[in-house]
């Protein structure tokens, strides 16, 4: 069955052109209405079957996110994964993990209790899976800018980064995040970015990255995909620069 929901809202994604010039507004209303919903579909349903609270305090991403995450993990079978900001998501990727045999995941977050509750999500097989690392959030100027990150980010390989963390509103300044940006300046291979409702750390790395920095508008889901060492720029563009494009296509999904 939850394949069934995911093929839908694959349908969705990828026969239905996000960006396209609808003949109205109420039409550009529901096409991005049936694509979101296709993938909500598919992650309460994910969520049902894993028995998961969806009134925990951990409960950051949204539903279209799990459904996403696990159709990464299970399709593009990624070694090693980081996970900024511990939560929900934790529990669906290591889910992924133990259904294929395959994959570790490194989760790091600056409050305890987030990384005592994420672990109680987990059977013991999936414990085995994950990595759970407690970090202070510091400030930093980043090439020029005020940004945040968590302190101590183990330095591995990475496959692929999900961004949800840390807290980057503070009063009423919003700050980027940068700890895929470090992995990224350190990093022979290819990684998958993805970041959950995050515009300004989206815009902030547009401005930094000779690729592609995908936003899929309907899922508040930021993509950048296949990125090393090599497309970091020497000096910034002159302003911010995102694509608006279907998230799952960026990421090679297929039902």
């Amino acid at each position: 069955m939850l394949k069934r929901l995911i093929a839908s809202a694959d349908y969705y994604l990828n026969k239905r052109p996000l960006y396209v010039a609808p003949r109205g507004a109420q039409d550009y209303r529901k096409a991005h209405a049936q694509r979101r919903e296709a993938l909500a579909d598919a992650g309460r349903l994910l969520i049902e079957r894993m028995k998961l609270n969806l009134d925990s305090d951990m409960l950051g991403a949204g539903v279209t996110d799990y459904a996403a995450l696990y159709g990464y993990v299970t399709q593009r079978r990624p070694a090693r994964v980081l996970e900024l900001g511990t939560g929900i998501t934790t529990a669906v990727m290591a889910a992924a993990m133990e259904e294929i045999g395959h994959g570790k995941l490194v989760t790091v977050d600056h409050i305890q209790q987030y990384s005592n509750e994420g672990r109680a999500l987990l059977s013991n097989p999936q414990k085995a899976r994950v990595d759970f690392v407690v970090a202070a959030v510091v400030t930093e100027e980043f090439k020029g800018s005020t940004a945040l990150h968590y302190r101590g980010v183990p330095a591995m390989d990475y496959d692929m980064i999900f961004v949800d963390g840390p807290p980057v509103i503070f009063g009423r300044t919003q700050y980027p995040s940068t700890d895929a940006m470090h992995v990224v300046a350190r990093s022979d291979r290819p990684i998958d970015i993805i970041v959950d409702r995050r515009l300004q750390t989206l815009n902030h790395y547009s401005l930094w990255l000779d690729c592609d920095v995908v936003f899929d508008a309907a899922l508040s889901l930021g993509v950048i995909a296949s990125v090393d060492k090599t497309k970091l720029r020497a000096s910034p563009r002159r302003k911010p620069s995102l694509l608006l494009a279907n998230a799952l296509d960026a990421l090679r999904l297929s039902a």
